[in-house]
């Protein structure tokens, strides 16, 4: 299935109906089906996004490990990130529109504390800050 949905993704005309409601709801409790997907939206977004790449290259050069964060990110959705509301709301997001809300979401968050993280060079603090950060945003 990954194989698959990564095949859909990479091609041009990519919004063939039919096989991408297929691709909405796969959602991977397997590790290393886990890490594939992960990968395969690194890949992706690396490729249109100079931001993503600028925090990509700070994660190494630290030795974060930021797969284990959109693992975290991912499997819990959001909680223990994001104040309950905003978890319920990227849920129910979720349920209409499919995997690619907790990218969306995923890339907000890093997005929107882009310099807080930048400034940070202690990657065990990486984790703490974005807990911390999440968790007073608020509804407005």
């Amino acid at each position: 299935m990954i194989d698959q949905s990564k095949k859909l993704l990479d091609e041009s005309s990519q919004y063939r109906s039919d096989e991408m409601r297929g691709l909405r709801w796969h959602f991977t409790l397997e590790r290393e089906h886990f890490d594939k997907f992960i990968q395969s939206f690194l890949n992706f977004v690396k490729m249109r996004s100079k931001v993503f790449n600028k925090l990509i290259k700070h994660f190494e050069r630290i030795g974060y490990d930021y797969v284990e964060l959109f693992h975290e990110f991912f499997t819990n959705q959001f909680f223990g990130f994001l104040p309950l509301k905003l978890v319920l709301r990227v849920f129910f997001a979720y349920l209409n529109e499919g995997i690619k809300i907790f990218y969306r979401y995923g890339y907000a968050i890093l997005r929107t504390f882009k310099e807080d993280i930048l400034n940070t060079t202690d990657p065990e603090l990486i984790t703490d800050l974005l807990r911390d950060k999440c968790s007073k945003i608020s509804e407005k």
